[in-house]
């Protein structure tokens, strides 16, 4: 859904660009041949670049999404409870201590998501396990799986769609 819109941000930016140069064009004084000119030299240059630059851009975040996708998953309340049984899992719960205090997913490992020393923390643990991450709503889940993947070079992260809440109405 992200690299949806925005594939669509870039199109729509792109026409606005388009559109932008084609208006200048066409206001351009019609009694000075040179200027007409080099503004359609200048016209069809910047058409050409935004085009080739574009299609390069969208590729290259596609690739990159495509990595993210194979690395950090959304599961649901079922997939998260039969993941729970595989011994090799790793359970990560990223509220706050109150939050955990008030109930929390038997045999999570607890790491404040708030905490200064947060990352510090995740660095210490093993990026070539599966972790199952979790907080209240799924927020700061989301947050911590992108971190563990995206600079800590964490392997398998799954995130629990919902969070805590979710899991409680089970």
């Amino acid at each position: 859904m992200i690299r949806q819109r925005t594939k669509e941000q870039l199109a729509s930016k792109l026409i606005w660009t388009d559109t932008l140069i084609l208006s200048s064009f066409i206001n351009l004084p019609k009694n000075n041949l040179f200027v007409r000119f080099f503004g359609l030299a200048l016209l069809l240059n910047g058409l050409l670049a935004c085009t080739s630059t574009t299609e390069k851009g969208i590729g290259n975040a596609s690739e990159h999404t495509q990595a993210m996708q194979s690395t950090i998953e959304d599961i649901d309340v079922t997939t998260f409870a039969a993941l729970m049984e595989q011994d090799s899992v790793i359970i990560l719960d990223v509220r706050t201590l109150a939050e955990v205090n008030a109930g929390a997913i038997e045999g999570a490992i607890h790491l404040d998501f708030y905490q200064s020393d947060f990352q510090d923390k995740l660095i210490l643990l093993d990026k070539s396990s599966t972790y199952l991450v979790y907080c209240r709503s799924g927020n700061r889940s989301s947050q911590a799986s992108a971190l563990m993947t995206e600079r800590l070079g964490f392997k398998n992260v799954k995130n629990l769609l919902g969070g805590h809440k979710a899991w409680a109405k089970q």
